[in-house]
C-alpha cells in the first residue's frame, strides 16, 4: 500500500511539473499553403529498389542521394543533368564490411557514415566504400538492438537520431528517445 501511495505522489508531482514547466503560449498556424514548384525524374536501372527508405538532398552537391538495398549501393544523382555521377558500393563482409545499411549521411563525398543498428555502430567510409574508422552507438554491455526511426540529423558537429529500445533492451537504453553523439576530430 504504501508503494502505491508513493508512485501515486510521484505522478501527481510529475504532472503538476510537467504542466507547469510547459506552459508557453505556443501559436499553431491554421492553414499551411504547399505548392508543387516541379517534378524531378531520374533515370533509374533495373537492379534499383522501387521502396528507398534512405533518402537524402546535399545542397553543396546538389544532389539526391539514396542507399539501394537491392545492390547495395548509394547512389548520387545531380539535380541539374540528372544523371548518376557515383555510385559507391558497400562491402557488407570482409575488412571493409558493415554488415548491413540501416541509416547513413553523406558529410562530404569521401566521408560517408553508415549505422548498423544490429551491430551499434556507426561506421565511417571514404568514396571507395572503405572503413577508416568504427564507433559503438550503444553501451557495449547491452547488445540488444535499437530501432533508429530516423535519417541521420548533423548539426553543429553533432549526429542525432531518433530512437527506441526494444522490449528486450536493458531500461536505461529503452528509455532514450534520442541518440546523440560528437564526431571525432
Amino acid at each position: 500500500m504504501i508503494i502505491l501511495k508513493k508512485k501515486i505522489i510521484k505522478c501527481l508531482f510529475l504532472f503538476v511539473v510537467l504542466t507547469l514547466g510547459c506552459s508557453k503560449n505556443v501559436e499553431f498556424l491554421d492553414e499551411l499553403d504547399i505548392a508543387k514548384t516541379a517534378v524531378v525524374t531520374f533515370p533509374l536501372d533495373k537492379q534499383t529498389s522501387r521502396q528507398i527508405s534512405n533518402l537524402q538532398f546535399s545542397e553543396k552537391l546538389n544532389s539526391i542521394i539514396f542507399y539501394n538495398s537491392a545492390n547495395g549501393s548509394i547512389y548520387f544523382f545531380d539535380l541539374e543533368t540528372k544523371e548518376n555521377w557515383q555510385k559507391v558500393k558497400i562491402n557488407f563482409t570482409g575488412p571493409n564490411g558493415v554488415g548491413r545499411v540501416d541509416k547513413f549521411y553523406e558529410k562530404a563525398t569521401d566521408t560517408i557514415y553508415v549505422i548498423n543498428s544490429i551491430e551499434g555502430n556507426l561506421y565511417t567510409l571514404n568514396s571507395n566504400s572503405e572503413v577508416y574508422d568504427k564507433a559503438k552507438l550503444l553501451d557495449e554491455t547491452d547488445p540488444t538492438p535499437v530501432d533508429l526511426y530516423s535519417p541521420i540529423q548533423y548539426f553543429d558537429n553533432h549526429f542525432y537520431l531518433l530512437s527506441r529500445g526494444q522490449e528486450t533492451t536493458s531500461k536505461k537504453l529503452s528509455k532514450k528517445s534520442l541518440i546523440r553523439f560528437s564526431e571525432k576530430d
